[in-house]
């Protein structure tokens, strides 16, 4: 019904949900507290908890690329990815920092931030990492990659590159009291 009405699920669990993506209208994955990773497979009805093996740290993010693949990215560092819904999750091989915010999936093409302008690219999912320098040293919390790389992040900070990551623009610079950005989107034709 185009969102005009909501059902409230219940997953059980009372950790913080960072993160929600869906495969189709039964399948749902969300990310939550300490590498746990939750999984519906009825819509909702029930949760599957899975434990990731090889980190403590928050799911933040969980993109999928094509059916039954899919990555995510932790608070420590880490990027994962699964070849099968979810059912098993292994270790990406992306250069480890202190905490990846966000990822973006566009068929081969990885995009990954996180804090202290730390941006990383796979142009072969996730058998080889670049780590792009973004020029700041701000947190970045989102990406896209349209076409661009556009990350934001920290105090309305916006920076975006034309290149594939050879160099970013500063498009906003961070400002004193200025709302952190913690999502971006693209439209049609990826304005």
């Amino acid at each position: 019904d185009s969102g005009a009405n909501w059902v409230t699920v219940n997953t059980g669990t009372t950790d913080v949900i960072r993160c929600l993506v869906y495969l189709n209208l039964n399948t749902i994955f969300a990310g939550g507290e300490s590498g746990r990773f939750y999984r519906t497979t009825n819509a909702g009805t029930n949760w599957e908890t899975q434990t990731l093996s090889g980190t403590t740290g928050d799911i933040m993010d969980i993109r999928i690329y094509t059916i039954p693949n899919a990555f995510l990215c932790t608070s420590t560092g880490e990027v994962f990815k699964t070849t099968n819904s979810g059912v098993n999750w292994i270790d990406a091989g992306a250069p480890a920092t202190s905490s990846y915010n966000a990822l973006e999936v566009i068929p081969a093409h990885i995009t990954v931030c996180g804090d202290d302008g730390k941006i990383i690219r796979s142009t072969n999912l996730g058998a080889n990492w670049v780590t792009l320098n973004s020029g700041i040293t701000s947190d970045l919390n989102c990406v896209i990659s349209p076409g661009n790389i556009i990350a934001a992040g920290e105090d309305g900070l916006v920076i975006i590159s034309t290149n594939n990551g050879a160099n970013f623009t500063t498009v906003l610079p961070p400002g004193t009291n200025s709302p952190d950005y913690n999502g971006l989107a693209y439209g049609p034709n990826n304005s």
